[in-house]
């Protein structure tokens, strides 16, 4: 899923001497596109000038600027193009922590990223965010129903997981394995 999918750079600094717009992609949850074939399901890296700070994901359908009024002022405020040319979308995003930000230096604003070397800690950036968005979800279901099943093929990480999740509860853990011969008053 990760590795399929597109990444692009979006630069929050249009212009030497404009404002930085990050908290207003932040504050609405929404990526400037502009015309460059951005779709549901694309990887973003947000820039400040050449330091990436932020991952996103775009959870919409490309849409203009200009089918959103609310933002006009707030664009005039950052001084960003609001015209029809210039395209959002909403995004998840993730503000990465200061180990995790690294530079990429290009002068384009946006752009698919074909560099090999920022694609690949791109992708690792956002495996590491999707799997500690895994292990919070399978804590809240511990928390709530006391037991969880992992299930899967050897060697898909299951152990990993659990020793993950039980190190972010603060508990100590057993791994138990049952054989197909146990019987339920077995255990």
């Amino acid at each position: 899923m990760i590795d399929n999918m597109t990444y692009y750079k979006l630069g929050c600094n249009w212009g030497s001497g404009k404002p930085d717009f990050y908290k207003l992609l932040e504050q609405h949850s929404i990526v400037i596109c502009a015309k460059e074939g951005m779709k549901k399901g694309d990887f973003v890296v947000i820039t400040q000038g050449f330091n990436v700070i932020a991952m996103a994901q775009i959870s919409s359908d490309v849409y203009p600027c200009t089918s959103k009024p609310e933002l006009e002022k707030e664009f005039a405020e950052y001084d960003i193009d609001y015209e029809e040319w210039n395209n959002l979308a909403n995004a998840k995003i993730w503000e990465l922590s200061q180990q995790d930000r690294f530079r990429y230096q290009t002068q384009k604003g946006i752009c698919q990223i074909r560099n090999q070397e920022i694609l690949e800690k791109a992708k690792s950036l956002i495996h590491n965010i999707f799997n500690r968005k895994m292990i919070k979800d399978c804590i809240k279901l511990l928390q709530g129903n006391y037991n969880i099943v992992l299930t899967g093929a050897p060697g898909t990480g299951k152990t990993y997981l659990a020793k993950e999740i039980a190190k972010d509860m603060g508990a100590e853990w057993k791994l138990v394995q049952f054989h197909p011969s146990y019987d339920y008053t077995d255990f």
